[in-house]
């Protein structure tokens, strides 16, 4: 799992349909921040067939809320892994004691 502390990690895991993980796509940010390969995570889905996937990603701060740019993020990646036949099982925060998890929170 990743770590709380800085810098801000995202990881994407892609999963076959039977729940076995094909790939981990993983982006290191900074103190406050890591960018989305959409587009890459895209090419990636695409030639995987990956049936699901599921975001992590560690806030620095230790707060595990969603940021606005969390909820975007979120979202974008839902759209793209829906029009590519996928699924986004769920984007989990994870904090200094807690973790979000959009798919709990009912925001997936």
């Amino acid at each position: 799992m990743l770590p709380f502390a800085a810098p801000e990690t995202l990881q994407i895991l892609l999963f076959h349909s039977d729940g076995t993980r094909i790939a981990t796509v993983r982006r290191t940010g900074g103190r406050r921040s890591v960018a989305l390969p959409l587009r890459s995570l895209a090419r990636i889905l695409a030639r995987s067939g990956a049936a699901s996937l599921i975001m992590v990603h560690n806030h620095p701060g230790g707060d595990p809320r969603p940021s606005g740019a969390d909820m975007d993020a979120t979202h974008a990646v839902w759209r793209m892994a829906r029009t590519l036949g996928a699924t986004l099982r769920d984007h989990l925060i994870i904090g200094r004691d807690a973790t979000f998890s959009f798919r709990a929170n009912g925001m997936l």
